[in-house]
């Protein structure tokens, strides 16, 4: 039985809302597709690339751990979390956004 494009992608955006570190390949291995088809669904529900679906989830994910007024985390631990360097990081806010983590902390949005 084929799964239909909606279904996959909707369980790909639940995956990477919980583990931002997912690949496409750690993907297709739980949904059990290949990564084709991943790509495919992804481009047919939201128009978007599968690099991009995962950029736009993990910068969420950065920006909701900036945002905790009660627990402020460290850049460093942030990092971890995703499973990449402090520096990678920066990098990847800044592209991402134009500002430094620490400047998207002080930001109202």
């Amino acid at each position: 039985m084929q799964r239909d494009t909606a279904s996959i992608a909707q369980e790909i955006v639940m995956l990477l809302c919980s583990n931002p570190q997912l690949t496409l390949k750690d993907i297709a291995c739980v949904v059990a597709v290949d990564r084709h088809s991943i790509q495919k669904a992804i481009r047919e529900q939201y128009r978007c690339s599968f690099r991009y679906l995962q950029n736009q989830i993990r910068l969420s994910y950065v920006r909701s751990l900036l945002r905790e007024e009660h627990c402020r985390y460290c850049i460093k631990e942030i990092a971890e979390s995703m499973g990449i360097t402090p520096n990678a990081l920066s990098r990847f806010v800044k592209t991402m956004t134009g500002h430094y983590p620490t400047e998207l902390r002080s930001l109202k949005w």
